[in-house]
């Protein structure tokens, strides 16, 4: 996936937001996500932690449609706006990550979208 795909398609994301909610999109931009992808399985089950809207996880779909993602976050509000969108057949579940049952064998776990919220020092703990 190269920068000018990823820009292409968060394009798509924020082509139709107000500038209110752009600011929830720019810290993608701070971040290498379109390089990040490339460590996921471009197939099969893949939890994400965290997933506020499912910008993440859509991105991860988009770029694999052999992926099934089940994207958890513990905001009713995210959680239902990212069901609002298009869900590439992702699944979304409200609920605080640490009440998961892992009861299926996932190929990847990413916890992308909180990583922002730490320092970088922490974030490379």
């Amino acid at each position: 996936m190269s920068k000018d795909l990823w820009e292409q398609y968060l394009k798509s994301e924020v082509e139709n937001i107000g500038p209110r909610r752009l600011i929830y999109h720019l810290h993608y931009f701070l971040s290498p996500i379109y390089e990040s992808e490339k460590v996921f399985p471009k197939g099969g089950q893949i939890l994400e932690l965290g997933c506020g809207e499912g910008i993440y996880s859509r991105y991860l779909r988009w770029c694999s449609g052999e992926r099934q993602i089940t994207a958890i976050d513990f905001n009713e509000a995210r959680i239902n706006a990212a069901k609002g969108k298009k869900t590439f057949n992702i699944t979304y579940l409200c609920m605080d990550a640490a009440d998961f049952d892992l009861d299926t064998d996932f190929d990847a776990i990413g916890l992308v979208h909180c990583l922002y919220l730490n320092s970088i020092d922490r974030q490379i703990e």
